[in-house]
C-alpha cells in the first residue's frame, strides 16, 4: 500500500490567516463605535439638527451598505420622456400624505440587492395605477430584476428608472407582487401577460433639481420616483427632519419613493418611502429636508409614469344626406326662422350669411371638413385629472398667449390637421413661453403612411404619432399652407415644436374636458357640424338636434365659460375670420355633449 499522505499546514499562512480575521473583527468593532460615537455627536448638537440616529442592523461600513442594499445609477436625463408642465389653476396644498388616500403599498423589503431601483419604479406605478383605477395593486419588483437587463438594469448590481418604465411600456405591462414575488436575487425572466397589473404608455420627468417642481408634481399627481445620495448619517437615521447640509447634491446612489411633503417646526420636509423595511427610519420612512438647495440630490432624477387608456369601440363614419332644395331659399328660411325663436327667447344664438352660406351642407363637409373617425386608441396616455385643482369659473387661453391667429383651411379636408397644430402651439407654448406658428402642411404631406389623407379627412392621433416618431414638426414660416397634397419637405432645421406623446380624455366626459382645458391649456377636439353650424355667427350654439354619437370635424377648445346662464366651450374653428365670431363659436357645454365635442379630444405631451 501506499503511504498515507499527511499535508503540512504552513504555520505562517494560519498565523496570516488568523491575523486578518481577528482584526477584520477589530475593524468592525471600531466601525460599530465610531457609529454610537456619531450618534452620541448628533444628540449633542440637537438644536443644530432636527434628526435622530440610532443603531441599525447596517453595522458595517458606508461602502458597503451603498454597495448591497441601493443601487440607484445614474441616469440624470432622457429624450423619450416627458417633459412635467406643472397644471394651471391648481392651488398646491400645504402638506400632502398620498399614504392617507390609498396611493401606496406598505413598506417592502429589498434586503441585500441594490434592486432599490426596481422597488422605486414600481412604487410610483402602484400609485398612478391606484389614481386610474381606485385598486391599490402591489406590483412585482421582481419582475423587473429578471426581466429589464436589456434595458441596461443590472438586477442586483443596480439600474435606473427611465429604462425601468421603457421595459413596462414595451412589455405592455408588469406583473402583479403576488403572481411574480421578490426573491432578491436575478432569475430568469418569468413574466406572464396573464397577470399584468398595470400598464403604461410613457412617463414624465422633472425638471432637474427643481424642488418646486417636484411639489407640484406630487401634489398634482400622486409618489414621484427619485434618486438620492446616501450616506452614514442616512443609513443610521431613526426620525425627525433628515437635514445633512453635506449631503451631495450632484450625484446619485439610492432610489426612493416621494410620497408626500410637509412642514415640521419650520422645517419643511420630504415624506420618503424607503425600500430597507420598516425596521429602519420611522416604519420605514424618512422625512428628508425640502427647500435646501436640493439637498442629497432628491429632484435631480425625479420621474413618474404615465398610465395608459382602456381602449374602446371605434365607431364608424355616417354619410351624411340631404335632399335637393333651392339652396338661397332653405338658407334665408333658416335664418329668417332661428332668428325669430332667438327673439322669443327659445334659442341662445344667431345665424347669419357668410362665406359658405350658397354652399349645401354636404359641400361643407366634403371640402371644409375632414374629421375621419378614430374615436379612441390603446396608444395615448388617459387624461388623470390633477390632484388638489381648483377649477376655475370661466378659461379664455387667447388672453395667456397660447393661441394663434385664426387660420383658414380653404376648400380642403385637413380640419384634422388644424386641430392637432393647435393644441400643439399651445403646449409649445406652455413649455417654452413662445407663440409659434407651426405648419399644417408639414402634416398633410407627410403624415399619409399614418393614415391621415390630406384634403380627403384625417385623424388626431395619427397626426400626434407622425410628431413624435419624426421627432418633430416645422414652423408655419418655413412650410406654409397651401391647401392640396404636395410632396413630403420636412426640413429638420426647420423644427418649430416636438412631442413625446399625447393625452386623451375620457369619451364624452365633458368634465374630464373641462379639467383638461383648465389645467393644461388648448384641446383638440372633433365635433358634429350641420346646417345650423356653417351660419352661425354669434351667441352660445345649442342645438339639441346635433349628433354626439358621430362626428366629422376637427375644432380646437381653447377655453369655456357662462353666458346669460348658458355654459360654453369657447371653440376655435378653421374657417377664416369671416365665419362665425371671428373664426370662434360658443357651443353649448353640459348639454350631453352636444355635437360629440368631448366623444374625440386629446392634447400632445412634450
Amino acid at each position: 500500500t501506499s503511504p498515507q499522505i499527511v499535508p503540512k499546514l504552513d504555520k505562517n499562512r494560519e498565523n496570516a490567516k488568523e491575523f486578518v480575521l481577528e482584526t477584520l473583527r477589530k475593524i468592525q468593532l471600531i466601525i460599530y463605535i465610531v457609529s454610537i460615537c456619531a450618534i452620541r455627536t448628533t444628540h449633542r448638537i440637537i438644536f443644530f439638527s432636527s434628526s435622530h440616529e440610532e443603531i441599525y442592523e447596517f453595522r458595517n461600513s458606508i461602502d458597503e451598505v451603498i454597495e448591497t442594499i441601493t443601487g440607484g445609477m445614474i441616469y440624470r436625463n432622457s429624450s423619450e420622456g416627458s417633459t412635467f408642465l406643472p397644471p394651471n389653476n391648481v392651488e398646491i396644498p400645504s402638506e400632502v400624505d398620498w399614504r392617507k388616500k390609498g396611493y401606496v403599498t406598505p413598506v417592502k423589503n429589498q434586503g441585500k440587492c441594490g434592486s432599490c431601483w426596481a422597488f422605486s419604479a414600481v412604487g410610483s406605478l402602484e400609485g398612478q395605477h391606484y389614481r386610474k383605477t381606485g385598486k391599490l395593486v402591489s406590483l412585482s419588483e421582481q419582475n423587473l430584476m429578471d426581466c429589464s437587463s436589456k434595458y441596461g438594469n443590472r438586477g442586483c448590481n443596480g439600474g435606473m428608472l427611465p429604462p425601468s418604465f421603457r421595459y413596462v411600456i414595451d412589455n405592455g405591462g408588469i406583473d402583479t407582487e403576488n403572481s411574480y414575488p421578490y426573491e432578491g436575487k436575478v432569475g430568469n425572466c418569468r413574466y406572464t401577460k396573464s397577470n399584468i397589473g398595470a400598464s403604461i404608455t410613457g412617463y414624465t420627468g422633472i425638471r432637474n433639481g427643481d424642488e418646486n417642481q417636484l411639489k407640484q408634481a406630487v401634489a398634482a399627481v400622486g409618489p414621484v420616483s427619485a434618486c438620492i445620495y446616501v450616506d452614514k448619517n442616512f443609513m443610521l437615521y431613526k426620525r425627525g427632519v433628515f437635514n445633512n447640509p453635506t449631503c451631495i447634491s450632484y450625484t446619485i446612489n439610492h432610489a426612493i419613493l416621494v410620497v408626500g411633503y410637509g412642514t415640521q417646526s419650520n422645517d419643511d420636509y420630504w415624506l420618503v418611502k424607503n425600500s430597507w423595511g420598516t425596521t429602519w427610519g420611522m416604519d420605514g420612512y424618512i422625512l428628508m429636508s425640502r427647500n435646501k438647495n436640493d439637498q442629497c440630490a432628491i429632484a435631480t432624477n425625479a420621474m413618474y409614469p404615465v398610465s395608459m387608456t382602456t381602449p374602446q369601440r371605434v365607431i364608424s363614419m355616417l354619410t351624411y344626406k340631404t335632399i335637393p332644395v333651392s339652396i338661397k331659399r332653405l338658407i334665408l328660411r333658416t335664418i329668417h326662422r332661428d332668428a325669430t325663436r332667438t327673439d322669443r327667447g327659445e334659442h341662445s344664438y344667431w345665424l347669419g350669411l357668410n362665406p359658405l352660406a350658397d354652399m349645401s351642407i354636404d359641400e361643407v363637409i366634403e371640402t371644409m371638413t375632414g374629421g375621419m373617425i378614430h374615436i379612441n386608441t390603446s396608444e395615448g396616455s388617459t387624461f388623470l385629472p390633477p390632484n388638489n385643482i381648483e377649477i376655475p369659473s370661466e378659461v379664455d387661453w387667447r388672453k395667456k398667449g397660447y393661441v394663434t391667429p385664426v387660420k383658414n383651411q380653404g376648400a380642403c379636408g385637413s380640419c384634422w390637421a388644424f386641430s392637432a397644430v393647435g393644441s400643439l402651439e399651445g403646449q409649445h407654448y406652455r413649455k417654452t413661453g413662445k407663440l409659434v406658428s407651426l405648419s399644417e402642411q408639414n402634416l398633410m404631406d407627410c403624415s399619409s403612411k399614418y393614415g391621415n389623407k390630406g384634403c380627403n379627412g384625417g385623424r388626431l392621433t395619427p397626426s400626434f404619432q407622425y410628431v413624435m416618431d419624426n421627432k418633430g414638426i416645422d414652423t408655419e414660416n418655413s412650410y406654409p399652407y397651401e391647401g392640396k397634397v404636395g410632396n413630403c419637405r420636412y426640413t429638420k432645421s426647420n423644427i418649430g415644436a416636438s412631442i413625446t406623446g399625447y393625452t386623451r380624455i375620457r369619451n364624452g366626459d365633458e368634465n374630464q374636458l373641462k379639467e383638461a382645458v383648465a389645467t393644461v391649456g388648448p384641446v383638440s377636439a372633433c365635433i358634429y357640424v350641420d346646417q345650423n353650424f356653417k351660419l352661425y355667427k354669434r351667441g352660445v350654439f345649442n342645438n339639441p338636434s346635433c349628433k354626439s354619437y358621430t362626428t366629422n370635424h376637427c375644432i380646437l377648445v381653447v377655453g369655456y365659460g357662462t353666458q346669460s346662464s348658458d355654459d360654453y366651450w369657447l371653440v376655435k374653428n378653421s374657417w377664416a375670420t369671416t365665419w362665425g365670431m371671428d373664426g370662434y363659436i360658443l357651443m353649448s357645454r353640459n348639454r350631453n355633449n352636444q355635437c360629440g365635442i368631448a366623444t374625440n379630444s386629446m392634447y400632445p405631451l412634450m
